[in-house]
């Protein structure tokens, strides 16, 4: 029982963990983009 509980539990964990990988990815490119956009605006001519 304990096994299966634990097992259960990294499974959570797991796909807790990609679900957030890809979320933390999705935020990086975000920023990422809105900082390449600022320098664009700010870039002296």
């Amino acid at each position: 029982m304990a096994t299966e509980m634990h097992n259960l539990a990294c499974n959570v964990i797991m796909e807790l963990s990609v679900r957030e990988a890809n979320l933390i990815k999705r935020l990086h490119l975000l920023a990422f983009g809105k900082v390449m956009i600022h320098h664009e605006y700010n870039r002296p001519v």
